[in-house]
């Protein structure tokens, strides 16, 4: 039997700090009588009662070798890996216990998130709107015009009963929400002879009864037109039905002469007694049974513009009398004036010679598209039968030869013109005259002392706009002006500055650059932006150099000029104690920027990747000869490195293969706003303040919502050419 051994093996130098001496026990009894004690372990272990959990020292040291353990280490690390097999159960236990405990405290959380929400929707804020002011954010969200019936489901209020069943409740509760009433009638989908039989004293007949369909794309298309028709019948009855008693707004679109939006006219007829507002063609007002059914109506527009339609089915459609036509508009018109309306409007195309040839004291509002100067008496002839006009449009033209049908307005250019006293128009609020001859001519001939809107698209004369303002004395409220490239009379129309002390909405209109240097327009942008911006190094509470002190709606236009202006300009519009209001909104979707698209060298990298590109589109040669010797070699590595990707989409695209890519042109205000940082900034500040911003185009509906001059309607089109 050999001798009992003990290895010792004792840290080398080259060993980590973590090393410690190894006991390799062979003989219990020899380790007794080296160290004289009767558990030699106890130098080496440690006092802590974690450290009983670390693996047997015959485990560390057989599990990186390939030695074979003996019986008794076998047995130990046996019992040693049963009882972590044990433990390792007893944890899995514990840990899936945890588990099914976390599952049911996120099914307790789901129940009580729905109860919680069941509450919340119970004491929701919103729940406790008053019906009432719940019919008025529903009014909001109803559009202005729909394309027509068969598209109404689309849009409020229609939408606004699958929300909730309370939105179903108050949606049909008031039927203001159904009241308006919109009817656009294709010309192929169904016509009726000339003149419906109404019957005045007995039952109307079906709504579909007499109806010719007629469709150029064969019996297919009219099948189609009848069963969408039907449909859109049965849409308006539910609608009437739903409006109760309300107050009707009722549109028809022009369609041509013989088209009497069948059946859906017969449809509304019971119901116009409570009709307020009518927009409909002429024929149809004429002919129909109105007079005895509107007792209501208080708005009128008459549209003559389908009297001149080409007729679209000749085979249903007798031709026009134009003789009866005429007789008919008489008739038609003085059936309307027994009537108590408050506004009157008429839509006329522009083969009428006088806008106001029947009932002209009824007119409120009137647009006039196309006016030659020249070619009527606008003081004489036109103004003074509008002594009932609120709203004035009138559209300049350019100048253009006579016409052989000229009527008894038309005047030769040479003929002298009269100078007639001032025409007042004392109901006038809203005037708008585009063209510089024609606002000369209408602002020296009329005196408006209620006027609060002015509109003069183009170049207007200082000394013309000073004394029509002195003659008038109004207010004005919202003015629009044209930017004058001329800095010495850049301020004329503001040179009274009492005359803008109540104004509130600014625009500036756009003006056709062309033979205009960029200097100029530069020039004049920043002295526009240097009267439009308030001092905040003012020490006093008023700046007496500031003529606008009442300005909340600002439309810069189609300024040129930098960040930095803007930015300044509204920060002291903004300011507290300046003597002024504060700026409430500006639109500078417009404004262009002095910063270019690319920088020098941008662009001059550019340049020499739209070489590289057309070169490997093969659309030039490569010449060495052509190039510097010092730049060759870095051409040739370029070249090499993109010979892979000369079938690529991104290498052969049109912005590469077309010279407009190396365009260096002039950023939008708010593309130039994003490049720096620091403005932009200043630009989310005012914003947090409450400032409303508009940088990007507006779309239409937004237009309809927001409009500079306050929220004035044009109820009279007359678009006519003298």
């Amino acid at each position: 039997m050999p001798e009992p051994y003990i290895v010792l093996v004792w840290p080398q130098a080259a060993d980590p700090p973590q090393s410690r001496l190894t006991f390799h026990l062979c003989h219990r009894h020899h380790l007794r009588a080296l160290f004289g004690q009767e558990e030699p372990f106890q130098m080496a272990q440690r006092a802590d009662e974690s450290e009983q959990s670390r693996p047997p020292d015959s485990l560390v040291l057989l599990q990186d070798s390939t030695a074979v353990p003996a019986d008794e280490e076998l047995i130990s690390l046996r019992s040693a890996k049963e009882a972590k097999e044990a433990k390792r159960n007893s944890v899995q236990d514990e840990v899936d216990h945890l588990l099914r405990v976390v599952e049911e405290r996120r099914k307790e959380l789901q129940e009580l998130d729905s109860e919680i929400e069941a509450y919340a929707y119970v004491v929701s804020p919103l729940r406790r709107i008053p019906p009432d002011t719940l019919r008025d954010i529903f009014s909001y969200a109803i559009p202005y015009t729909v394309a027509g019936i068969r598209d109404t489901t689309l849009f409020a209020p229609w939408t606004l009963l699958r929300v909730c069943k309370h939105w179903r409740n108050v949606g049909l509760m008031y039927g203001s929400l159904w009241s308006d009433i919109h009817i656009d009638v294709d010309d192929d989908q169904g016509v009726l002879p000339e003149r419906p039989s109404f019957h005045a004293n007995g039952p109307l007949p079906h709504p579909m009864d007499d109806i010719l369909w007629a469709s150029i794309d064969g019996p297919y298309s009219a099948s189609r037109a009848a069963d969408t028709v039907s449909r859109e019948a049965e849409l308006l009855e539910l609608k009437l039905q739903r409006s109760q008693s309300a107050d009707l707004t009722v549109t028809i679109s022009p369609r041509m002469r013989q088209n009497y939006a069948q059946p859906f006219l017969r449809i509304i007829l019971p119901h116009l007694h409570r009709c307020i507002y009518l927009s409909a063609p002429f024929h149809i007002i004429g002919h129909a049974p109105f007079a005895s059914r509107l007792q209501s109506l208080k708005h009128v527009v008459v549209d003559y513009t389908c009297a001149e339609y080409t007729l679209v089915h000749p085979s249903v459609t007798p031709p026009i009398n134009i003789a009866t036509t005429q007789k008919e508009e008489a008739e038609t018109m003085a059936s309307l004036g027994s009537l108590n309306l408050s506004t009157f409007s008429a839509i006329l195309s522009s083969y009428r010679a006088n806008p106001v040839l029947y009932q002209p004291r009824l007119l409120t509002s009137l647009t006039i598209f196309n006016v030659r100067p020249r070619g009527i008496h606008i003081a004489s002839d036109l103004l003074p039968q509008l002594e009932s006009i609120r709203e004035l449009q009138l559209f300049g033209s350019a100048e253009r030869p006579t016409p052989l049908n000229a009527g008894a307005n038309d005047v030769t250019p040479t003929e002298p013109q009269q100078i007639l006293p001032r025409v007042v128009l004392g109901q006038l609020t809203s005037l708008k005259v585009a063209g510089k001859v024609l606002v000369s001519q209408v602002l020296s001939s009329i005196t408006a002392p209620s006027l609060s809107i002015l509109d003069c698209p183009g170049f207007v004369e200082p000394q013309v706009l000073d004394e029509f303002l002195e003659v008038s004395t109004c207010r004005i409220r919202a003015l629009g002006v044209d930017l004058q490239h001329d800095i010495d009379s850049l301020p004329g129309p503001f040179r009274a500055t009492h005359s803008w002390e109540h104004l509130e909405n600014l625009r500036i209109h756009e003006t056709p650059l062309s033979r205009i240097s960029n200097e100029k327009v530069t020039a004049a942008s920043a002295a526009m932006l240097s009267l439009l911006t308030q001092s905040v190094d003012q020490p006093s509470d008023k700046d007496p150099s500031d003529p606008f002190p009442s300005l909340l709606h600002l439309d810069l236009g189609p300024v040129t000029c930098t960040v930095s202006e803007v930015i300044r300009l509204l920060t002291a519009r903004r300011a507290q104690g300046r003597g002024h209001k504060k700026l409430m909104s500006c639109k500078i979707n417009m404004a262009s920027s002095l910063q270019r698209r690319y920088t020098e060298a941008e662009r001059t990298q550019m340049k020499d990747e739209q070489q590289v590109r057309r070169i490997l589109c093969r659309e030039v040669e490569l010449e060495p000869a052509g190039f510097e010797a010092d730049n060759f070699a870095e051409w040739r590595r370029v070249l090499l490195n993109a010979m892979t990707m000369r079938a690529s989409a991104a290498w052969r695209g049109p912005d590469w293969s077309s010279r407009r890519s190396l365009q260096n042109t002039q950023l939008t205000w708010a593309e130039a706003l994003e490049k720096e940082g620091d403005q932009m900034v200043k630009m989310d500040e005012l914003q947090s303040d409450g400032l409303e911003v508009w940088l990007r185009p507006m779309r239409k509906s937004e237009k309809d919502l927001y409009t500079w001059s306050g929220g004035a309607q044009i109820n009279v089109v007359v678009d006519t050419v003298f």
